[in-house]
């Protein structure tokens, strides 16, 4: 009896200690899109807005996040859930399970993660080339406001010296159904050290299905005001999807005309970045990345697709119109939100005014054309919990340029951000 006195003691001890160091969190967000469409290469017509059924030229999304964590003595539990309701044609609603980990500590040097979740190791504002174990970040939330990204099935031990750390980890992608399955799975490990005032990083990922993948990263706060970053990664070969409109003449295709060709060219591709973040007087941050990725579209590549669609375009008078529709519709997949061609310019500038009132504008420019996505924005925010905004996303360039042919040309998107 003085046995089990004393293991429900313990075990009660223990839940009052959770219960003490435990914190739980609320946020949600709801926000309407408001698009307006045009006619471009990728839209004649409009047959691309009527295809994708994108018959409303408005959504709605309402979503709450809840993230709470516990800590036990030397051990962490972390988790994220998303429940998300979007609203375009009809109500669709997603539960997500977007983090869950738990981290304990080992040794005062060791820490060992095991769960789902995010685990950063870039340096870059939006774009992290050197990042093989995170999900890629959006240029319309880089900072993850709206807990949107999902992080991957992971097991990582990490050990800490006095100026340098060391990293290995096992990443997979887990599909649960009637069984749990782990597919794409990877080894990847990063050893950072601090030296003459730059953070330096190297970092290499092997995967069962790719050839390894190199990288490094660097960043030296040079004042109070002014930090320089920058990224690289090396791979042999390509493992994006391209069409075969590339290196093939003029033709209409019946299934899926993208494909993974350039896997085994035996050229090393490089993707990078390079950029500063400066506080400018009044308190203006200013960020500004060059990113590079030899993995998408040359100018030469991309005119050939422009040609190509030319040709499906020259095809909706004829009795062809239907292949040539499909195939517009197929094309609309080499455009990306992070960049169909190879070299941008990201300008990112951020304003408190009136204590409250926070403006922000970002700026995404394809170098190779010089068209460009502007986006400004108007934060809010009369309570702490509470913040109201409104921005929009204008996509500009002359004809035949990556944001020119886009066929939304303007979206308009209001919201509420609340913690509860």
């Amino acid at each position: 009896m003085k046995k089990i006195l004393i293991i429900i003691s313990v075990l009660c001890s223990t839940l009052f200690s959770a219960q003490a160091w435990a914190q739980l969190n609320v946020y949600g967000f709801y926000k309407c899109n408001e698009y307006s469409f045009r006619e471009s290469l990728f839209n004649p017509d409009n047959i691309s807005v009527r295809g994708l059924d994108k018959r409303r030229h408005e959504n709605y999304t309402l979503a709450h996040h809840v993230s709470g964590s516990i800590n036990i003595l030397s051990a962490y539990f972390y988790f994220d859930v998303l429940a998300k309701s979007t609203h375009e044609q009809n109500w669709e609603h997603d539960l997500l399970v977007t983090q869950c980990y738990l981290q304990h500590d080992i040794t005062d040097n060791m820490m060992l993660m095991l769960g789902r979740g995010i685990q950063r190791w870039g340096t870059g504002y939006a774009f992290n080339p050197a990042d093989f174990i995170a999900p890629a970040k959006e240029l319309s939330d880089p900072d993850n406001e709206e807990k949107s990204l999902v992080g991957n099935e992971m097991i990582m031990l990490e050990y800490y010296g006095a100026s340098y750390s060391a990293a290995v980890c096992f990443v997979t992608d887990a599909e649960f159904k009637n069984t749990i399955r782990f597919k794409n799975s990877r080894f990847a490990g990063r050893f950072y050290k601090h030296m003459y005032g730059v953070d330096l990083s190297i970092m290499m990922m092997f995967s069962e299905h790719e050839t390894p993948k190199w990288g490094a990263t660097g960043s030296y706060v040079c004042t109070d005001r002014l930090e320089i970053h920058g990224e690289l990664s090396l791979q042999r070969g390509s493992y994006g999807e391209y069409h075969y409109a590339l290196r093939e003449k003029n033709a209409f295709y019946y299934s899926n005309p993208f494909s993974a060709f350039k896997q085994d060219d035996g050229k090393t591709y490089a993707q990078y970045v390079f950029g500063i973040n400066y506080t400018l007087p009044g308190d203006i941050l200013w960020i500004v990345d060059y990113y590079h990725k030899d993995q998408s579209h040359s100018n030469d590549e991309w005119a050939r697709m422009m040609e190509y669609l030319n040709f499906c375009k020259a095809n909706l008078d004829t009795p062809y119109r239907e292949a040539a529709q499909g195939n517009i519709i197929y094309a609309m997949n080499m455009l990306s939100s992070r960049g169909a061609m190879r070299d941008y310019l990201m300008h990112y500038q951020e304003k408190t005014v009136f204590k409250k009132v926070e403006v922000k504008s970002t700026t995404f420019m394809n170098l190779n054309d010089l068209s460009l996505v502007l986006i400004p924005a108007v934060y809010y925010s009369p309570k702490n919990s509470f913040t109201f905004y409104a921005r929009c996303f204008i996509f500009n360039g002359k004809s035949e340029s990556e944001f020119g042919e886009m066929f939304t040309r303007i979206t308009v998107e209001g919201g509420l951000r609340y913690l509860l």
